[in-house]
C-alpha cells in the first residue's frame, strides 16, 4: 500500500507516547488491530521510521502461513541468526528455548532501547505466539517496545483467539484501525486526479469501501500513481463498468487478496451477494436502488418485505431493511459505469448482519448455511 497515511492520527500518537516511555526505560506492548486492508502494515512502518528517527534500534519481523510450522520463526526473525537454534525442530524444548531467546533480547536492551515491530502475530507460529506474550508481561522492566499488528474483522468461520486475549488490560494498549472515512478517501482521489468532479470522485471513493487497500490499487489502475518528476496525470479517465477492464489489475488483485484472507465461508457469501447484485433492480436513472416512492420508502425496501417471505419460518430478516438504513448503508450497489461488487464484499463481509442479507436474497450453498447458523 502506498500514499500518506490518512486518519490515523490517533495511532501516531499513541506511537510516539509509548516510544518516549520506552526511551525513559519503561516498555511496553502496542497493539494494532484493524480489518484487511485499513493500512496496518503502514501504521507499523510509519511507527518503525518514528522509533529509529528518536534513536531505537528495531528488530523486525513479518509472519506468514507458511513460517507457522516453523518453531520460534518470528522470533529468530526478530533477533537474527542465532547459530544455536539453526537445526530446531518441531517438539522440541519450547521452555529451554525460550529462555535462551529471552537472554539474547535482554542483552540486545542492555546496548540501548529497542523497538520489536512485528507484522501479522496472528499468522505466527505457536511458539513465538507464547514468547512475545510472556515477553509482554516483563517489559515493563526493559527500554523495549513491542509493536504488534493484528488481523480482527468479523468472518463467517470464527477465527482463532487474539494474542492479547490473555494479558491484563494494564500490559498492553490497544488500537483498532477503522475503515477511512469519505472525507479522507474523497481527498486521496483528489490529489491523485486533481480535475475529478464530485460524481466521479464519489464512484471512486464508493469502489474503495473503506479500504485503504482498495482505494490505493484502484487509483494505480487509473493511472493516478503520482509521475517520476511529480507532475499530475493528466485528464480524468471514465471509470470502466467491470475490473476485468481495469488494467494493471491492481484492484482486481486486490479484492480477491481481501477475499482470501477472509476464509472459505465469508468469500462464498460475497460472492453470492456479488452475483445477486448483477441482478438487482434498476431505476429509471440507471441507480439500482430505485428513487424514493411518494411513501418516502424506497422500491428495494419494498423489495426487501417482499423477500423476507422466503424465510419466514426462520423470521431472521424482520428489521433487515431498517436496521440498514440506520447503520446509513444503502446496501446497494454504485451507479452504472461505477465499479460496483467490491463494495458488497468489503462493506457487508464487515457487518455483524451480513447473514441477513444472505439469509434474505442467499441462493445456493452460502446463503442457505448463514440462514441456518444466524448471526454469531
Amino acid at each position: 500500500m502506498t500514499g500518506p497515511l490518512r486518519e490515523r492520527d490517533d495511532a501516531r500518537a499513541l506511537v510516539a507516547a509509548e516510544t518516549e516511555r520506552t526511551l525513559a526505560g519503561t516498555g511496553g506492548l502496542v497493539l494494532l488491530r484493524g480489518a484487511t486492508g485499513t493500512g496496518r502494515t503502514a501504521v507499523l512502518e510509519h511507527a518503525a521510521r518514528y522509533a529509529a528517527d528518536r534513536g531505537l534500534r528495531v528488530l523486525r519481523a513479518r509472519c506468514s502461513p507458511e513460517d507457522t510450522a516453523v518453531p520460534f520463526g518470528t522470533v529468530l526473525q526478530l533477533l537474527g541468526p542465532v547459530p544455536e537454534f539453526t537445526d530446531l525442530a518441531p517438539g522440541g524444548d519450547d521452555r529451554g528455548s525460550a529462555a535462551r531467546l529471552w537472554r539474547l533480547l535482554r542483552t540486545y536492551a542492555d546496548e540501548g532501547p529497542l523497538m520489536v515491530a512485528v507484522d501479522d502475530v496472528h499468522l505466527a507460529d505457536d511458539p513465538s505466539r507464547r514468547w512475545l506474550l510472556e515477553a509482554a508481561r516483563r517489559l515493563d522492566r526493559l527500554p523495549v517496545l513491542l509493536v504488534v499488528t493484528e488481523r480482527s474483522q468479523y468472518d463467517i468461520d470464527p477465527r482463532p483467539a487474539g494474542l492479547t486475549q490473555t494479558l491484563s488490560p494494564s500490559l498492553v494498549r490497544t488500537h483498532t484501525l477503522a475503515p477511512l472515512g469519505d472525507g479522507a478517501a474523497a481527498g486521496l482521489v483528489r490529489d491523485a486526479f486533481p480535475g475529478a468532479g464530485p460524481r466521479w470522485t464519489a464512484q471512486c471513493v464508493r469502489a474503495g469501501a473503506g479500504s485503504p487497500l482498495l482505494l490505493h490499487a484502484l487509483l494505480d489502475d487509473l493511472g493516478g500513481a503520482p509521475r517520476p518528476d511529480g507532475s499530475a496525470p493528466d485528464g480524468v479517465p471514465e471509470l470502466p463498468e467491470t475490473c476485468a477492464e481495469l488494467y494493471p489489475g491492481s484492484y482486481p488483485a486486490a479484492v480477491s487478496w481481501w477475499l482470501n484472507s477472509a476464509g472459505t465461508a465469508t468469500a462464498d457469501v460475497a460472492r453470492c451477494l456479488a452475483a445477486l447484485e448483477q441482478a438487482w433492480p434498476q431505476g429509471p436513472d440507471g441507480d439500482r436502488a430505485g428513487p424514493p416512492t411518494a411513501g418516502g420508502r424506497r422500491r428495494s425496501e419494498r423489495g426487501a418485505r417482499r423477500g423476507g417471505r422466503r424465510c419466514r419460518r426462520c423470521r431472521r430478516c424482520r428489521g433487515w431493511a431498517a436496521c440498514r438504513d440506520r447503520r446509513g448503508e444503502r446496501g446497494t450497489p454504485a451507479r452504472r459505469g461505477g465499479l460496483r461488487w467490491s463494495e458488497w464484499a468489503v462493506r457487508w463481509c464487515g457487518r455483524r448482519w451480513l447473514w441477513r442479507t444472505a439469509c434474505r436474497r442467499g441462493q445456493g450453498r452460502a446463503g442457505r448455511s448463514a440462514c441456518r447458523r444466524g448471526p454469531r
